[in-house]
């Protein structure tokens, strides 16, 4: 299956909850009491798979996402990194909380740059002696995958603003 990213619409409060839960959760792993973090995270993740997995417009980048990280870091005026941002809701570093606020920024940075813009830096050469992820299996058909998925993924962005949600992001 191989290593995705995915962001899941989650009201303010279920966020708070989730924070909350992942602030104890850490406490427990600090203090040495709790040797399985699995059962530290199971909590945050059961806000996480109870969220609307379904919904549209859909914020999964699937194995988009080194693809669209590689253009985001090369084109100046665009600060998102996908798998850094957002804040620590699980000991196991798989979810991550974007807040509103995050959203927006993210949004308004996509917003001002056009696909086109980002599809300047496409290198598949490159991204393949980067070992960009998936490695070596970059060409220039890929463009139109990347594409769809950042134009998925700004409607996404553009519709959680619009609805003053929050997401939770997966990386696993």
């Amino acid at each position: 299956m191989g290593v995705t990213i995915s962001f899941v619409l989650v009201t303010d409060e279920e966020l708070t909850r989730a924070t909350e839960l992942s602030e104890q959760a850490w406490e427990a792993y600090e203090s040495g009491d709790v040797d399985d973090t699995d059962e530290l995270d199971e909590p945050v993740y059961e806000i996480y798979y109870a969220a609307d997995h379904e919904a549209e417009p859909d914020g999964s980048l699937g194995k988009s996402w080194a693809g669209l990280q590689f253009l985001f870091d090369a084109h100046e005026g665009i600060e998102i990194d996908l798998r850094l941002d957002g804040d620590g809701l699980t000991v196991d570093s798989h979810l991550m909380a974007w807040s509103p606020y995050y959203l927006q920024k993210a949004a308004e940075q996509l917003r001002a740059v056009p696909f086109d813009e980002l599809a300047r830096h496409f290198d598949p050469d490159r991204m393949n002696a980067e070992q960009i992820y998936p490695g070596g299996g970059w060409s220039a058909a890929e463009l139109d995958y990347l594409r769809r998925n950042y134009d998925s993924w700004r409607r996404f962005l553009d519709h959680a603003v619009d609805s003053g949600m929050a997401a939770i992001r997966y990386f696993g």
